[in-house]
């Protein structure tokens, strides 16, 4: 059984010796517990046809850690960043100059930050969006990948916020889809293997990557 706020191993045979409870006890007290778990927590079950883009090889952050993901990435505890000026120097290349002055006059977490404010607005929503879609990229981003794959690991991390804010999960595929070509691929966080059809786009079976520049921001991640 994991501990479901630390995602860590729970050793029923070692808390049977330390507390002199009957192993079986204390088995039949961790499948009561996860059975209850299991019916309470909310979870986003991936369609059939979905299974196909989710993600392996990656560190899922437990629920403690989770809870991170609603903060700013300014000065977040979460990554650890690089701002020097090899780093500047690659997205003003990625970027063609274009935001040259943006970045200068804000620096590139808050630049970051922005892109995502700006489609999303919502706070604690565009935190939780910013947050993830950094993580799974830190990890996965040196991969060909769907930002489909993505987006549904976005949503078995945070399936409540989501659906809120989207009760049809295909909407919300569709609006990070756009999102990212539009935004996060034109401001050089990521990289698109090729120009999308529309149709692509729609579903966000267009394969992107983290870019040079996006390493070069983000040294490492924390937890």
């Amino acid at each position: 059984m994991l501990e479901q706020n630390t995602g860590k191993l729970f050793g029923a045979q070692a808390y049977s010796k330390k507390s002199g409870m009957l192993l079986k006890n204390v088995e039949n007290i961790i499948e009561s517990l996860q059975n209850t778990f299991a019916n309470t927590i909310s979870t986003y079950k991936v369609e059939p046809g979905d299974t196909q883009y989710e993600l392996s090889g990656w560190p899922v952050p437990p629920p403690t850690r989770r809870q991170l993901f609603a903060d700013s990435i300014v000065g977040s505890d979460l990554f650890d960043f690089d701002e020097g000026p090899n780093t500047l120097s690659a997205f003003d290349a990625l970027t063609g100059g274009q935001y040259k002055q943006e970045i200068f006059a804000v620096g590139l977490q808050e630049f970051l930050e922005e892109i995502f404010f700006d489609y999303f607005q919502d706070y604690a929503f565009t935190c939780m969006l910013e947050n993830s879609f950094c993580w799974i990229l830190f990890h996965k981003g040196r991969e060909w990948l769907p930002v489909r794959s993505y987006a549904i690991e976005i949503l078995k991390l945070f399936p409540n916020p989501i659906g809120k804010a989207y009760p049809d999960a295909e909407s919300f595929i569709e609006d990070f889809s756009i999102f990212t070509k539009k935004l996060l691929c034109s401001r050089g966080i990521c990289s698109l293997k090729a120009r999308p059809k529309a149709a692509e786009v729609t579903t966000g079976l267009y394969l992107i990557k983290g870019s040079d520049a996006f390493y070069s921001l983000v040294q490492g991640v924390n937890g």
